[in-house]
């Protein structure tokens, strides 16, 4: 504690504040941190979703290629034109990076065309797979599985998970249905295969695809705020998504139980294109929608980020608010203190003055006619007797008149009263030029550059009486037409000169006068120097003297007195 308490208040307050601000710039750094993580997350996961859209692309025209190609294998041409669109939009997507690894695959199947229907409807199906398995991949690596917003995880559970497993039941469906439709034998394993379909899809896909759509729906007013996109757009997507499925779902257990139930294969290839492309539609918007809501959370995420460093900011800005306020009440309260201790000196010092003048001085006033008396007593021869009381006398009277002279000043008012270190000066060397007894009267003035500063009032006191010390000497020493004391209020110094056009000093006489424990030039530089300040004398014999007193302004200005004292 010695240490600390050896400091300076603005110290202490600067290492209290930092002391608060540690674990406050510690916690800013962790929310913000947060914020900022949760936004790299957020962008990996966007970027995901855009990589997501284009394997969704090129799964949509892998599945019309195959059917396409299918067609063309049965000998069908009408629909080579779409077919060769349908592989240079799968072309598109792959020169687009989405799939490096399906690259070669894809261009063995284009380039080496199938010999029969059931090798193509092979190589198809491998190739989607391989892009269902690159789905998932692509899930797990840029986060999406592991989404921790319940709004844009239903959404990614719907466009990475539901959707394309439908779609892929459905595809196998609409291609088992165009095989009918275009003269394969109908078989009771067929039947059965769509009754499984229909169940898949009824009891499985739907709903969990109403389950995670009205979820989504129902979790994004609490996350971050209200996506009127997705409330707009999902719950007709959705409808229209349930319809064309449940058509499809009905015809497909009206054909799994007899061919002959009233829905044709064709019909039934129908049924299953038109659900396949709801899919497909619901996929693509679904994928949309969640691109809305993570480009949603990244602005949430941004704006609470410049929420958390603004309010940090602002308690920043707050504690040092705080810590200004303190110091100024503590510099104002050692202020207080501070002039308590000045009246008190002063009234202390005009205790001892009066006490001086009304007892001490009054005593040997009343000794000066006892020693005259004496001296008239004394018979004439004794010259020598007569001379010693006669020079005591005179000493004595001397003695008396500086101790008043002493006195006065210490009971008049000082400059520490009202502030006025000129107007003091002034009043000083007004009396000292009406109590010379020259033939001329010698010229006084007191010149004020700059801003007058409040001084400290101790040290205000002793400057005035350095200043008084120096007039003493110069209206009773140097015998000058004009003395003048310049006071200087500059930035870095305070400055106060006392000049005369007298007699001045010989350097002998100012080097010896420094020398003197008791000199009164060897007590101005002592004082000089309990001031904190600089003392220099200059004199010319019969060019005057010059006194400059010089202090640092961090040291006599009341505001950097304060400062420095705190």
């Amino acid at each position: 504690m010695a240490p600390l308490a050896r400091l300076k208040i603005a110290h202490k307050l600067l290492i209290f504040g930092a002391v608060l601000a540690v674990p406050i710039v510690l916690l800013l750094h962790s929310v913000v941190s947060g914020y900022d993580e949760g936004i790299r997350y957020t962008r990996n996961e966007l970027e995901g979703a855009r990589r997501l859209e284009l394997l969704r692309a090129m799964a949509e025209n892998v599945r019309l290629h195959q059917r396409l190609d299918y067609l063309r294998l049965k000998g069908d041409l009408r629909w080579e034109a779409q077919r060769k669109e349908a592989a240079e939009r799968i072309d598109e997507v792959l020169a687009r990076g989405a799939a490096q690894q399906l690259v070669a695959p894809w261009q063995q199947l284009r380039t080496h065309l199938a010999a029969s229907p059931a090798e193509s409807v092979a190589a198809h199906q491998q190739l989607a797979a391989g892009m269902r398995n690159l789905v998932r991949e692509l899930g797990d690596s840029s986060g999406l599985v592991l989404d921790p917003e319940m709004d844009s995880y239903y959404m990614m559970e719907l466009a990475v998970t539901l959707l394309p497993d439908a779609q892929t039941t459905i595809a196998d469906a609409a291609m088992l249905a165009n095989e009918e439709a275009l003269g394969e034998p109908v078989s009771e394993s067929n039947r059965l295969q769509f009754a499984i379909y229909a169940d898949a899809l009824e009891n499985s896909t739907l709903p969990q695809v109403r389950h995670a759509a009205e979820t989504s729906l129902r979790e994004d007013r609490d996350f971050h705020g209200v996506s009127e996109s997705l409330q707009q757009n999902l719950w007709g997507l959705l409808s229209g998504y349930q319809a064309a499925l449940g058509s499809c779902v009905e015809q497909m257990r009206q054909y799994s139980r007899s061919p002959k139930s009233g829905v044709s294969a064709p019909e039934l290839a129908a049924a299953a294109d038109r659900a396949a492309q709801a899919g497909w539609e619901f996929q693509r918007a679904s994928i949309v929608e969640l691109q809305m809501l993570l480009n949603k959370r990244i602005s949430d995420l941004r704006w609470k980020r410049i929420v958390a460093l603004g309010s940090g900011i602002l308690c920043a800005a707050t504690l040092l608010a705080l810590l200004w306020a303190a110091h100024r009440f503590r510099v104002r309260q050692l202020a207080h203190e501070f002039n308590l201790t000045v009246d008190a000196r002063v009234s202390e010092r005009t205790r001892i003055a009066r006490n001086l003048h009304d007892a001490l001085l009054q005593s040997f006033q009343a000794v000066l006619p006892l020693f005259q008396a004496a001296i008239y007593e004394l018979p004439e021869g004794a010259v020598d007797a007569r001379k010693t009381l006669e020079l005591a006398l005179d000493r004595t009277s001397e003695a008396i008149g500086e101790a008043r002279d002493a006195v006065i000043e210490g009971l008049r008012t000082s400059a520490a009263e009202n502030n006025d270190l000129a107007t003091a000066i002034r009043i000083a060397g007004e009396e000292l030029a009406a109590a010379d007894s020259g033939q001329a009267r010698t010229a006084f003035q007191v010149l004020v550059e700059g801003t007058p500063r409040n001084l400290d009032p101790l040290l205000r006191d002793e400057i005035y009486r350095l200043s008084a010390e120096a007039l003493r000497n110069a209206f009773r020493h140097a015998a000058a037409r004009n003395i003048e004391v310049e006071i200087r209020y500059d930035a870095k110094y305070f400055r106060l000169f006392v000049r005369d056009d007298g007699k001045g000093i010989h350097s002998d006489v100012l080097h010896a006068e420094g020398n003197q424990p008791d000199g009164g030039l060897r007590g101005m530089t002592q004082r000089a120097e309990l001031l904190g300040g600089e003392l220099t004398i200059w004199s010319e014999v019969d060019e005057g003297t010059e006194v400059e007193l010089t202090v640092p302004a961090l040291r006599v200005y009341v505001n950097s007195t304060t400062a420095r004292d705190s």
